[in-house]
């Protein structure tokens, strides 16, 4: 799914850290792809993005997740790497907060963190808020790599109820998610973009601030 050129930075805009999650049901598993099944990619500038995708086996454990974000270049990120990776042919719940400034995201699987191995590249620390909020204009998409790729990365199975809020979520709201309860009832006032992906039609809505994607 793609948004365009619409802009998702400047909703982040003063908030000191984010939280992705979403279900996915992989039918497969990358194997030996360089970078994996891109599950977000929210495009920044050129070569920057802040990111999550499952990992494929070159470069970690090959179904796992990985959240983080790169500022100019692939080598100049930080990203945490999933200990564990998803089951395929199920329902697999993912988090990653990622607070600014901070040396790697967490990740979480199934409501249970999930840390591996953490990686940063050229940049010491993470991403920082006014990266991300002044620079993107390039859009965003959904289960594929950025929106200057095409359907380079695409992931090979289902997603839904994809979410992204403003802060960083507690181990108990990340519990809670992945045992149901709806985004929407967590952090409201926070959640700043929210998709079911219910893959009925085009464009796919998304709830919070008219985010609207194209399938």
């Amino acid at each position: 799914m793609s948004l365009g050129s619409q802009a998702i930075g400047p909703l982040l805009d003063g908030c000191s850290a984010v939280t992705f999650c979403c279900w996915v049901s992989p039918d497969a598993l990358s194997g030996s792809s360089t970078l994996g099944d891109d599950l977000v990619n929210f495009q920044t500038g050129t070569g920057a993005c802040v990111f999550g995708t499952l990992c494929s086996n070159t470069n970690a454990t090959n179904g796992a997740g990985q959240f983080g974000g790169r500022r100019t270049s692939a080598s100049s990120r930080a990203s945490r790497d999933g200990s564990s990776a998803v089951s395929v042919g199920s329902w697999n719940h993912l988090v990653g907060v990622m607070t600014f400034n901070s040396s790697y995201p967490d990740v979480y699987l199934n409501g249970s963190l999930n840390n591996g191995t953490g990686q940063v590249l050229t940049d010491s620390g993470a991403f920082v808020n006014s990266f991300i909020s002044s620079h993107d204009g390039l859009g965003a998409t959904l289960g594929a790599a950025g929106p200057s790729s095409g359907t380079a990365r695409m992931l090979d199975g289902r997603m839904a109820e994809f979410a992204l809020w403003k802060v960083g979520l507690t181990q108990g709201e990340i519990t809670a998610l992945a045992g149901g309860c709806s985004p929407k009832r967590v952090r409201p006032a926070s959640l700043v973009c929210y998709w079911k992906l219910n893959g009925q039609g085009s464009p796919e809505i998304e709830m919070m601030n008219r985010k609207h994607g194209t399938i």
